[in-house]
């Protein structure tokens, strides 16, 4: 026992402590190659810093660019039903449409409303420029165009016909050269030649009737009616348009001469009318040459 004290308490030397573990990059033979160990480690303690962080912002990259894809997938599948929100109904709702004396109650057919020049319009000879002489147009707000200007072209092969605006509108304060284009069906059918439909479905306007109800018989002039029930949420949307090959005046001969023509085949009051190319509009020098 004295001894066992003496060994265990006592001033014999203790037994030596159990030499440490290898550090972790030594594990594994790496001892073999300290380059390829140390080029080890620098990657350990380099990889927490670096990599998160980089991936994080790649994925942060391709989140933004798919949300911006999907925004514009969205935006263009909505932009006929804004720019019908925003431009159409806008200018019905700025010209008090529903408000108007000269709103018929129903449309009438073609039939009931067409001459015999309407129902044999020869389409190659319609064809070309045209000028507004007059209209009351529901969607577009009262002085906010003038000089309004057609290409109408059909395409008899494919049985549909184009429609090209040109007019200065007024855009932020100044008067804008604007083009705008519309589209139709021709109609095959003998005797309603004149009984066509008309739209532009890229603002969101589907296509209606617009009827050419007369042209004259040097096509220098024509007289075209649109009505359709329910267009644009309306009861009844109807437009009447007078055109000519060159720019007539209203108080000229010519002009009271085709709007006395215009009422005795559709009803409208002339205090809805606008006139395109009166002098009251401040000229239009400012459009070019067709």
């Amino acid at each position: 026992l004295p001894a066992a004290r003496v060994g265990v308490w006592g001033g014999g030397a203790p037994p030596p402590p159990p030499p440490p573990p290898p550090p972790p990059a030594l594990r594994g033979g790496a001892m073999m190659n300290p380059a390829a160990n140390d080029r080890a480690e620098r990657g350990r303690q380099a990889r927490p810093a670096e990599w998160p962080a980089g991936g994080r912002g790649r994925r942060d990259v391709l989140l933004v660019a798919a949300f911006a894809a999907a925004a514009a997938v969205a935006l263009y599948a909505l932009k006929p039903v804004l720019l019908r929100e925003l431009l159409l109904k806008r200018g019905l709702r700025a010209n008090r449409y529903t408000e108007r004396s000269d709103v018929p109650e129903a449309c009438p057919s073609f039939d009931a409303i067409a001459t015999r020049s309407g129902r044999a319009l020869n389409y190659t000879r319609y064809g070309g420029a045209w000028y507004s002489l007059a209209s009351n147009e529901p969607t577009q707000a009262r002085g906010f165009c003038r000089c309004d200007r057609f290409l109408w072209q059909a395409d008899e092969a494919a049985g549909s016909f184009s429609n090209a605006l040109d007019a200065l509108c007024v855009v932020f304060g100044a008067a804008r050269l604007i083009s705008f284009d519309m589209e139709g069906r021709l109609n095959q059918t003998a005797g309603y030649a004149g009984s066509l439909l008309e739209g532009a479905p890229q603002v969101g306007a589907r296509l209606i009737p617009n009827n050419v109800l007369w042209v004259a018989r040097d096509y220098s002039a024509t007289i075209r009616y649109s009505c359709d029930h329910g267009f644009l949420g309306v009861p009844v949307f109807a437009s009447l348009q007078i055109w000519t090959r060159e720019p007539t005046a209203p108080g000229s001969a010519k002009g009271r001469s085709l709007l006395r023509r215009a009422h005795a085949l559709v009803p409208f009051s002339e205090a809805y009318l606008e006139f395109a190319w009166g002098e009251e509009h401040g000229g239009c020098d400012e459009m070019p040459r067709s």
